[in-house]
């Protein structure tokens, strides 16, 4: 059982899963965190080793909090979507880049 705790919600992965907290894997952190404003999904998860899931999340909360809040997390006034869509792309693009480039890299394999 692997159990990752995420802005306050908790994920449970049984024996059939493999999972990750990619935004503070090492490969991630010391690798392209940071460069020209790269995002991170928050969990990689292979389920039966052949399912891949890219885990975003973040706790409910009623409208007033979200829509305070909304523009102080992000770096641009985008949809929310487009949001995603980039911490994906930004963060498959790290795990190809990390792969074989440091030690915890290997882990990263069975992801890719």
């Amino acid at each position: 059982m692997t159990a990752i705790d995420v802005e306050g919600l908790r994920f449970e992965f049984d024996d059939s899963w493999t999972a990750l907290k990619w935004d503070d894997h090492a490969a991630y952190r010391h690798g392209l965190n940071g460069h020209g404003g790269t995002k991170a999904i928050d969990i990689f998860a292979l389920r039966h080793q052949d399912e891949l899931w890219l885990i975003e999340c973040g706790a409910a909360r009623t409208q007033a909090h979200r829509i305070a809040h909304r523009n102080a997390r992000r770096t641009r006034n985008e949809p929310l979507y487009d949001e995603f869509v980039c911490k994906v792309r930004d963060s498959v693009a790290a795990a190809a880049w990390a792969q074989g480039r440091q030690s915890s890299a290997t882990e990263l394999i069975r992801y890719l």
